[in-house]
């Protein structure tokens, strides 16, 4: 009766769409942790591409991933996929309407490994971060052209994600101390239970909304929940926070 309620099932006068978002927060489950919009997502963008890759030749299946970019930000701009799915109940709209936000991104990083850009660029790195920290200003002004949508939409994100990927592996991670190696390593292992916890986490942590500090305090305790339910000698726990 729970997901009924805050479904707000009666709160909207088109039937049709009460009854898509009332089903969608059933099987999806937002209305216990929002933060599964992204694995679902995820699983039909990989389904996505890997009908693509099965069903054409590499050519072609690389020209329709190109075009799936360019129909994702065609969608955004367009203002269609708000109109589709901004009007949905509840946490339903943020699964279908980050959809079309996330297919640029998913293409571009695709494209990336499939092209081997960063190796290619990495011979030219010290060139490369100059040319970033250069037009770093002009991607910033590229957020005024960011469309009204499901908070990753436009191509100012896109870009962001873009650029801090090339950094993240441009870093020197072979010069790093090993103690800072194994950090990195045992507290990456938690990463999946951090994402998913997070929003849990953060409804009983009361402190300035967006904080660098409140972001850390969630950080930490999610960290430490992960690691605690790790220790629980089964696979079930660990597969959870692993």
């Amino acid at each position: 009766m729970a997901k009924i309620f805050n479904a707000g099932i009666f709160s909207d006068k088109n039937i049709f769409y009460m009854l898509l978002s009332l089903l969608g927060q059933i099987f999806i489950g937002h209305t216990f942790n929002a933060t599964m919009w992204f694995q679902i997502d995820l699983i039909l963008i990989t389904i996505l591409f890997y009908i693509v890759y099965s069903k054409f030749d590499d050519e072609r299946a690389t020209k329709i991933i190109i075009f799936l970019c360019i129909f994702g930000f065609f969608m955004q701009y367009s203002k269609l996929n708000l109109k589709l799915f901004g009007n949905l109940n509840g946490y339903f709209r943020w699964t279908p309407g980050r959809f079309c936000e996330m297919l640029p991104i998913a293409s571009a990083g695709l494209l990336f490994v499939k092209f081997d850009v960063i190796n290619k660029l990495s011979r030219h790195k010290n060139f490369i971060l100059l040319i970033l920290i250069a037009f770093m200003p002009l991607i910033f002004k590229l957020r005024r052209f960011t469309p009204v949508g499901f908070q990753y939409s436009g191509i100012f994100l896109f870009s962001v994600a873009i650029v801090m990927s090339i950094i993240f592996c441009f870093l020197p991670f072979d010069k790093f101390p090993d103690y800072i190696k194994i950090s990195i390593k045992n507290i990456s292992r938690f990463t999946p239970g951090i994402y998913y916890m997070h929003r849990l986490t953060a409804n009983f942590i009361i402190f300035k909304k967006g904080s660098f500090i409140n972001c850390a305090i969630i950080f930490m305790t999610c960290l430490i929940i992960g690691f605690l339910i790790s220790k629980i000698s089964n696979k079930l726990s660990k597969f959870l926070v692993e």
